[in-house]
């Protein structure tokens, strides 16, 4: 396949819902606000803009509703508008679940990742940055943070400082957990996480290697208009259902609607119907229907 799929349903399934931080963000249905600036642009990576995947070139603008794909080994690097930097590796889908407005004096921009690498620079007064996982939600607002998405999830905080809340468990909100410079956050599975003083020379030696140095900042070259994407083709129900199980599921499916008129994809949900009960609806429309037939008056 041109890319290894995410096997992301479940793993959304756990999104939090930390105290102050709210719960995963009604994204829109189509592309929004400008998160930033695609500053570089490594292996097979593309983007999904309403329903269409486009290709990734550098010099594209990043928007809310965005859901980055990159293959195994693939780099996307998005320098955010107000400062700051956030660079991914593949394999991972990452979705621009909400993007502050331009005058916000806060609020986060809110990034999902369901996979591979992350490193996220914060800059005092800029967009902090919000990064949800499986494992956690990491909050950086003046800041550097490594993050290794799958499990064991595993983060370092390269300077400044983060805070890190657990998912939601039976009801209740696990408290906050304010790191600093140099503490190594560890967590496999459900278990308690590990905090240690010091980074894992494992988690050093498997990193890609150019998170180890700082990100270069490469916004500068792209001030002119952005580069027009090429499509690449439409998404099938294969490439969102994840996404489509998630906390996203009412933005997805407000999204997709409008994809139930080609028949292959219609088919494709055809077959799973009872995981789709707002599509059952528009499909058969007759199963819902309060008014009685004469025969039945």
């Amino acid at each position: 396949m041109w890319i290894q799929r995410l096997v992301v349903w479940a793993f959304l399934g756990l999104a939090a819902q930390p105290p102050g931080a709210g719960a995963a963000p009604a994204a829109p249905a189509t592309a929004g606000a400008e998160a930033g600036i695609v500053t570089i642009v490594e292996g097979n990576a593309r983007v999904l803009r309403g329903t269409t995947w486009l290709r990734l070139v550098a010099g594209a603008r990043a928007q809310e509703a965005d859901l980055f794909e990159l293959a195994d080994g693939a780099q996307v690097q998005v320098e955010l508008a107000r400062g700051g930097a956030l660079c991914v590796f593949g394999p991972a889908s990452t979705y621009v679940a909400s993007v502050p407005a331009a005058n916000a004096k806060d609020g986060a921009m809110d990034w999902t990742l369901t996979g591979g690498w992350v490193k996220a620079v914060a800059t005092s007064g800029g967009t902090p940055i919000r990064l949800r996982t499986g494992a956690a939600v990491v909050d950086v607002a003046d800041g550097i943070v490594v993050a290794a998405v799958p499990p064991p999830a595993r983060l370092f905080v390269e300077s400044g400082s983060a805070r890190v809340v657990l998912p939601v468990a039976r009801g209740r909100e696990a408290p906050a957990r304010e790191l600093r410079a140099g503490d190594y956050w560890v967590r496999d599975g459900d278990t308690a996480p590990r905090i240690a003083p010091r980074v894992a020379h494992d988690f050093v030696s498997s990193m890609p290697r150019p998170l180890l140095d700082p990100l270069p900042m490469l916004a500068g070259r792209h001030g002119g208009p952005a580069p027009a994407l090429r499509p690449v083709g439409e998404a099938d129900l294969d490439d969102v259902e994840g996404w489509l199980g998630g906390p996203y599921r009412k933005a997805f499916v407000r999204r997709f609607t409008p994809r139930l008129a080609d028949p292959a994809f219609r088919a494709d949900v055809e077959k799973n119907i009872a995981r789709f009960p707002e599509w059952d609806r528009v499909l058969h429309p007759e199963k819902f229907s309060t008014e009685k037939s004469p025969a039945q008056r």
